[in-house]
């Protein structure tokens, strides 16, 4: 199976060379809005001719007959899928953490199915076997959710290169839980909330950047990849203000910044290190090996160590429990128009579509509200 690093594309090998180095490994040509295959880069004489002798039926829009009983076998297709996205977190269009995820799902989808298996014979009984699989694995139905989706994305992903002619059918029992059991496992869990005493108990034990990384979660409803990805120029210290669309969904968003957050975010950055590479240059902050936080699953782990350590880790509540807390805190000031700015989230709303701006003072009302009820009779 494909590992983290992605093969460097070949140039090719002639001037007038007809095929273009697709991510995935192979020498292809997009005709007739679809990307065809024609053989692997280490023997691109081998592609051409394969391209000659099947030229005029693509672009006639017919299926060559040396097609028609070809189809990929399930190892291939996800070696494809994990080179393509391989490219993609190398271009920043993807996170190392999501590319991992991926990676696992595949393992399963082949340890359950079998590699050799080719795509054209899986149907809905096959999916039903790894939807069991899945199962098996977790209890949690976001996990399991997560996987299903992840699943259809490698095999939709088969559907749109067009390495296979078949619509892939998942059948009936190959999807998400029901919005049921999601109810009721969130109704099974610890509140995904902090309080003020255990978040002193964070702050005061934590070192630079993770003291940074706390007030950001509480201040401004930061989460994982929001702390490993801040750019420095998104940070208006004179302002006191941080402008910066979510990397998930870039979703703009507005926080106005506490003077303890400043003063830790300016800490973290003189904390970090030399960046590995160009690519983390740019950032606030980095690892000890000067790499970015949002490139695995280091802030988690580093949160986990930090909650055991001060006595308030309990299951579940993980980091992004600070984001909880500021959307409960904040949500006090019954502005949910700017609590949602500051999160990042969407509003999809005709008003949304109609409001041009949102006064600064009402950002620090939530701020200050939020504020207050972490200061309560302390000082920092």
């Amino acid at each position: 199976m494909a590992t983290k690093t992605a093969p460097i594309k070949p140039s090719k090998p002639y001037s007038g060379f007809p095929l273009t180095a697709h991510p995935c490994g192979q020498w292809a040509k997009k005709i007739k809005g679809k990307i065809y295959y024609f053989g692997v880069w280490a023997d691109p004489d081998a592609a051409v001719r394969r391209f000659l002798e099947e030229r005029d039926d693509l672009f006639a829009g017919r299926r060559p007959r040396s097609r028609d009983s070809e189809s990929i076998d399930l190892h291939h297709l996800c070696n494809l899928f994990l080179n393509h996205n391989q490219a993609r977190v190398e271009r920043n269009e993807l996170t190392e953490l999501t590319w991992n995820k991926y990676f696992k799902t595949a393992k399963t989808i082949l340890a359950t199915l079998g590699r050799g298996r080719t795509l054209d014979s899986i149907g809905p009984a096959d999916f039903s076997e790894l939807h069991a699989a899945f199962s098996a694995e977790t209890s949690n139905p976001h996990t399991l959710g997560s996987e299903v989706t992840r699943t259809r994305t490698i095999f939709n992903y088969a559907m749109k290169e067009g390495l296979t002619e078949k619509n892939i059918r998942f059948g009936i029992y190959f999807s998400r839980p029901k919005s049921r059991v999601y109810k009721a496992h969130r109704r099974s869990q610890n509140p995904k909330l902090l309080s003020a005493q255990e978040i002193w108990k964070l702050l005061d034990a934590a070192k630079y950047p993770f003291r940074a990384f706390v007030l950001l979660g509480i201040n401004c409803g930061f989460g994982n990849t929001d702390c490993g990805k801040l750019p420095v120029s998104a940070i208006d210290v004179d302002r006191k203000w941080i402008s910066f669309p979510r990397p998930k969904t870039e979703i703009e968003r507005d926080c106005p910044l506490w003077p303890e957050t400043i003063e830790a975010i300016q800490a973290g950055i003189d904390a970090s290190p030399a960046p590995a590479s160009e690519e983390v240059a740019n950032l606030a902050f980095r690892t000890k090996y000067g790499k970015s936080w949002a490139a695995s699953s280091s802030l988690s782990s580093e949160y986990r160590k930090l909650a055991e350590r001060v006595g308030v880790y309990r299951p579940n509540v993980t980091f992004y429990a600070l984001r909880h807390t500021f959307a409960t805190i904040g949500g006090d000031v019954k502005d949910q128009i700017v609590v949602d700015r500051i999160m990042g989230h969407s509003d999809n709303s005709m008003a949304g579509a109609y409001r041009e701006t949102i006064s600064e003072q009402r950002f620090w009302d939530v701020a200050n509200h939020v504020r207050d009820w972490l200061m309560k009779d302390r000082d920092i």
